[in-house]
């Protein structure tokens, strides 16, 4: 399998081939799922720790690699009956209406699902989640589907056993300390990166090898608020 299947296929931001009428909600073009990432650039020190971290663990536990990022919203499109021109033409409209923002790292955590296995979870600042809100507000999504965010950075996606976990997480602190937030008697800061552009993928939920995921663009974020 390709070790980074979350490579930009597509190399634009625009989706040709799609077909839409009136709001994008057309029969006649293809709906998928979807879902928005905050990526850290990739030229960072914070990318770089956290993609070693991430292929380390899936080398280690035999599961797949993929790109560090925290999803502002996930596993859209297909309740909304939107396709790709019209998913593209709101994620314009979405970076226009942000400014760049940070997210903070708060803890090392792990969870019981496949895609919350082991992460890093992330500080819910009132900008982190004004971002998340606004998105879920552009992509028409119920706001109710998306009351329970929790905003993260996955560093091993799979089924692993409590012990794994804990193998996981003791692993992380061992090789990649910068990732993780200092002491509570510690003046340095937490570890954070930089949010300029908001990346929008294909992300079928069913597809756990994510051997289909595909990025479709990344736009800038140019708004003031």
């Amino acid at each position: 399998m390709d070790p980074d299947p979350l490579r930009d296929k597509s190399g634009t931001a625009t989706a040709a081939g799609a077909t839409s009428a009136g709001d994008g909600r057309s029969s006649s073009a293809k709906v998928h799922q979807y879902s928005i990432w905050a990526m850290p650039d990739e030229g960072s020190a914070f990318h770089a720790s956290a993609s070693a971290a991430i292929s380390n663990l899936s080398t280690r536990f035999g599961c797949t690699a993929f790109e560090p990022h925290v999803t502002v919203i996930g596993a859209f499109g297909e309740t909304e009956g939107l396709n790709d021109r019209e998913v593209v033409r709101r994620m314009e409209q979405l970076g226009k209406s942000l400014k760049p923002y940070d997210i903070h790292v708060m803890e090392l955590a792990s969870g019981r699902l496949f895609f919350q296995c082991v992460y890093l979870k992330m500080l819910p600042s009132n900008e982190v989640l004004h971002v998340h809100d606004k998105a879920v507000e552009v992509m028409g999504m119920d706001r109710d589907a998306s009351a329970a965010y929790m905003p993260h950075l996955s560093l091993i996606y799979g089924d692993l056993s409590d012990d794994q976990k804990q193998e996981a997480k003791a692993a992380v602190g061992k090789a990649f300390p910068s990732l993780l937030p200092p002491t509570p008697t510690s003046s340095l800061p937490s570890p954070a990166f930089h949010v300029a552009s908001l990346a929008l993928y294909r992300t079928e939920p069913t597809d756990l090898t994510m051997s289909t995921w595909e990025r479709i663009g990344v736009f800038p974020l140019t708004g003031t608020v």
